[in-house]
């Protein structure tokens, strides 16, 4: 009896490819029932991401044969062109003139498109195009450079978006993401990558011990890569990161003495060696603890979570835990807007560092459910029957 031949999966991701990517994009999942290949194609968005996150660190010989890096838009060309009736996964965060023209071609050349959500987010995290405006005319002025390219941006931008296929499926993460797709595409109700996350930790039955601590989402704020990829917060880091940690320090240790909990600093998973040593050498008290690859487990645990501006957030709205958000005077306004933006839709406020007094942390400390459920279901969970993990409902829908 002749083999059956695997259907085709093709991921495109804007970072070079490692474990933790491999994992998210659904590469372990995927494998058993699909020829699976994941193309980097981060060398044709932008060349400083390579130098950045380095290059593919996935040690396993057999996996890396089926992952690959392309450098120019005839490689894609040439991939589509050989892949007929495959279905392809466009999870990169940049957009072109010439991808766009590649992936309607791939749709000509019978290709399905299936787009799957890795999250989504509030419209208010971000200036709106007007308040962008209305900024750039008070700073610079009507005849001003910036806003002849602010408009020439623009209008590029929107051509591209134009230029691109809509999905034929798409695996949403909230029901706000419905709005983005017309009756064009098949939507099918599912949940966030981060969804995921809190599926695993949840048939895990090891609990931490149950001393009360504060957690705190860590994320890179100065010198994160990709603030260096786009050539943000170049200036004077080391001073902005010095002001940032001594004023956050303060605010742990208003926590520390007025809660009367312990402070966990959860690394971000793009952490160096020297930047955790730099956390731990600043963090260094007794009442701190600083862990790494472990976040959800201790978002699971704890009495309390701190952030600004991170993904993992979802997993403290899932798990219904306080939240308090704090932002910065040395973050750049776009960040401070997130945060804002995050703290706004769980109807609560942002805290300012190194400004805000902290003498009524408990009023803060308060779960509003409906407040949680409507940020679950708009952004997080767009079905409660939605259960099982993003990639395996991949499978089930697509497999022979």
């Amino acid at each position: 009896m002749q083999k059956k031949h695997k259907k085709k999966v093709i991921i495109f991701l804007s970072q070079p490819i490692d474990k933790r990517n491999a994992t998210r994009f659904g590469y372990y999942s995927l494998k058993k029932n699909f020829d699976v290949k994941i193309y980097d194609l981060s060398s044709i968005f932008n060349s400083e991401i390579k130098r950045v996150y380095k290059k593919n660190s996935v040690k396993d010989l057999i996996d890396n044969k089926n992952f690959f890096e392309l450098s120019n838009y005839f490689q894609i060309f040439k991939l589509f062109k050989e892949c007929k009736e495959s279905y392809f996964i466009d999870c990169t965060t940049y957009k072109s003139f010439f991808f766009g023209l590649l992936q309607r071609y791939a749709i000509l050349n019978k290709s399905t498109k299936v787009h799957i959500s890795n999250s989504i987010l509030p419209k208010k995290i971000h200036f709106s195009k007007r308040e962008k405006l209305t900024n750039l005319l008070k700073e610079k002025g009507i005849l001003s450079k910036s806003l002849i390219e602010f408009v020439f941006n623009y209008l590029k931008l929107r051509f591209i978006n134009f230029l691109y296929p809509v999905a034929h499926f798409a695996f949403i993460a909230g029901l706000k993401e419905k709005n983005n797709y017309s009756k064009k595409t098949k939507i099918i109700l599912s949940h966030s990558f981060d969804y995921d996350f809190f599926l695993k930790e949840n048939r895990k039955k090891l609990l931490l011990k149950k001393n009360k601590f504060a957690i705190f989402i860590e994320c890179i704020m100065f010198g994160h890569p990709e603030l260096t990829i786009a050539n943000i917060d170049s200036d004077k880091i080391e001073e902005k990161e010095k002001k940032y940690f001594s004023d956050l320090k303060v605010f742990f240790h208003n926590i520390y003495i007025n809660l009367h909990i312990d402070i966990v600093i959860a690394l971000h998973p793009r952490t160096n060696a020297h930047y955790k040593k730099k956390i731990k050498n600043f963090f260094h008290e007794r009442y701190f603890k600083v862990v790494d690859n472990q976040t959800p487990k201790y978002i699971k645990n704890s009495s309390l979570v701190i952030s600004h501006n991170s993904n993992a957030i979802q997993l403290a709205i899932l798990w219904k835990k306080p939240i308090i958000f704090c932002h910065h005077g040395e973050m750049r306004t776009y960040i401070k807007k997130y945060i804002l933006g995050l703290a706004s839709e769980l109807k609560k406020k942002s805290f300012d560092l190194g400004n805000d007094k902290f003498s009524n942390l408990k009023f803060f400390f308060g779960v509003t459910d409906s407040h949680y459920n409507s940020y679950i279901k708009n952004y997080i969970q767009s079905s409660k029957k939605s259960k099982r993990l993003s990639w395996d409902n991949f499978s089930d829908i697509f497999k022979d």
